[in-house]
């Protein structure tokens, strides 16, 4: 017994298929699909290169922003360091101590010099005109 297809439905034909064996000719690449794959296998490399190298880049700047925070860390004790000793130098005791030798003392009364032509501004107060 055999079946035949109804009309208008499809024919299940498998004439257009045909067996490939690894000597054929047909097995073989053309030079479109290796020129393709070359061209893949480039982009995938480069590609791979360039995110080393933004890894790398990304990486330096890094370090540079840690060697400044180290440098800031270090800068920031030296500030603090030299305050303490301006603080140490004006200190009032260890002027007058220095200025006493000198023969610098603080006076025992204030002495006002008036200039004739020019008149006094007290503080706080400007001048007329």
């Amino acid at each position: 017994m055999t079946m035949r297809a109804a009309p208008g439905v499809p024919s299940t034909n498998r004439s257009a298929l045909r067996l490939i064996t690894a000597g054929s000719d047909s097995s073989r690449r053309t030079p479109a699909a290796i020129t393709m794959m070359l061209a893949f296998v480039v982009l995938v490399v480069s590609a791979f290169l360039g995110m080393v190298w933004s890894r790398t880049l990304l990486d330096e700047g890094a370090f540079e922003l840690a060697e400044l925070r180290t440098r800031i860390e270090h800068e920031t004790i030296q500030n603090r360091l030299l305050r303490l000793e301006v603080a140490r130098l004006e200190n009032p005791d260890r002027v007058a101590s220095l200025a006493e030798p000198l023969g610098l003392f603080y006076p025992d009364e204030v002495v006002h010099i008036h200039v004739p032509g020019v008149t006094p501004v007290l503080p706080g107060f400007e001048p007329p005109g």
